[in-house]
């Protein structure tokens, strides 16, 4: 899955980016697998309705459950990168991914399905479609609001001819 991540973000972007693009590609699978190894998976376990997890998760197959559950993490993440290529600098994004990988993926993926508080509300997610895309894709629209737009990508375009975050077509 992150290959096709990677070939769609490299032909999404220009073409003076797609190292930096293969770059942060790797890097977030290696911080996703340190960051939400170390800290996320525990966070998001062991909810038992509250808000942030116990820390104490000696269930069986718990190898199964985490690499489960990494590769989950790793998919939101890189959704996020995605929506923030060609725009960001390597230590910004580095930073980003290891707080989706720490905090805002954990958080969510334990409410939901970590027998959180939104789980005994009776919230249901089919394969990740509300956890994983869409949380990714929430972060990634909040993460692209703040950066701007892609700076020199279109032939006419400047900053002036922003209004909201879309070049204006000149007629």
């Amino acid at each position: 899955m992150q290959f096709g991540f990677t070939l769609l973000e490299v032909g999404a972007s220009r073409l003076k980016h797609s190292r930096t693009v293969l770059f942060k590609n790797l890097v977030d699978t290696f911080v996703t697998i340190i960051a939400f190894g170390l800290i996320g998976y525990e966070i998001s376990q062991g909810l038992q309705g509250g808000f942030i997890g116990t820390f104490s998760t000696s269930t069986e197959n718990y190898y199964a459950k985490w690499s489960k559950a990494l590769s989950f993490c790793n998919t939101s993440t890189t959704i996020v990168s995605g929506a923030m290529a060609d725009r960001t600098f390597n230590d910004t994004y580095i930073f980003s991914t290891f707080l989706m990988a720490t905090l805002v993926y954990p958080l969510a993926s334990g409410w939901a399905w970590g027998d959180g508080w939104l789980q005994r509300a009776g919230f249901k997610d089919h394969a990740g479609s509300g956890v994983v895309h869409m949380l990714g894709g929430v972060v990634g629209f909040i993460a692209a609001s703040i950066i701007g737009p892609r700076l020199g990508l279109y032939k006419h375009q400047t900053d002036d001819k922003f209004r909201f975050g879309r070049a204006e077509i000149e007629q």
